[in-house]
């Protein structure tokens, strides 16, 4: 991320399970404008639900601001 070029993030951290890469994950998917990619990431299993488990958001209230922002 510190050379801004978040396409190389995005590519190396899709496949990430652990929260702090899908947070991470999310957030460069926002700089790239892949919305739903994001938003999926940082809701994880509950992503195909109709009912989100918001308690499952990686890094609490900073997931859930992200999550506000990319939806």
């Amino acid at each position: 991320m510190a050379e801004s070029k978040f396409y190389k993030v995005t590519h190396i951290l899709k496949d990430s399970k652990t929260d702090t890469n899908r947070y991470k994950f999310a957030l460069s998917c926002m700089k790239t404008n892949k919305f739903k990619d994001g938003e999926k990431a940082l809701l994880g299993a509950s992503a195909n639900q109709t009912q989100k488990n918001y308690d499952a958001i990686p890094n609490g209230s900073f997931g859930l601001y992200l999550l506000g922002v990319i939806t």
